[in-house]
């Protein structure tokens, strides 16, 4: 329990620590860009987070329980979560990296059949969640 709490916290601490950034749609999108939002709460949690894939103009993100890993446009995103924020790692190779994983496990790999599932072990490869996702 206290590892789903420290992965949830940090998906938080990103979004107040970086809130001098511009808000999200003010971005031109780069895979790998993290997306961080107040603008949902479920289970007495409040946030939620995704990650850009492909070209910049998709995100993958892990909505709620008895669903799978789900792609979707950026403009959706903006939609139904309009406060978010975006974190930008310095190095844009590790980014891209990043992103570029994500299509690999959780869109055409093993991942893209996980149910969400607040684990207590970030390792399990059975299920995940917003932020483990990204």
């Amino acid at each position: 329990m206290k590892k789903i709490f420290f992965s949830l916290s940090l998906v938080l601490i990103l979004f107040f620590c970086f809130g001098g950034l511009k808000e999200a749609s003010a971005f031109s999108h780069k895979t790998g860009d993290i997306f961080v939002t107040k603008s949902t709460s479920a289970y007495g949690l409040t946030g939620h987070s995704g990650i850009v894939i492909g070209n910049g103009s998709h995100v993958i993100h892990h909505e709620r329980p008895n669903t799978k890993p789900t792609k979707i446009s950026i403009s959706d995103w903006h939609a139904k979560y309009k406060a978010t924020k975006v974190v930008r790692h310095s190095n844009a190779t590790t980014s891209k990296n990043a992103g570029d994983w994500a299509i690999r496990y959780y869109v055409d790999g093993p991942g893209k059949d996980f149910k969400y599932d607040l684990t207590k072990t970030p390792t399990d490869r059975t299920s995940t969640y917003c932020s483990k996702l990204v």
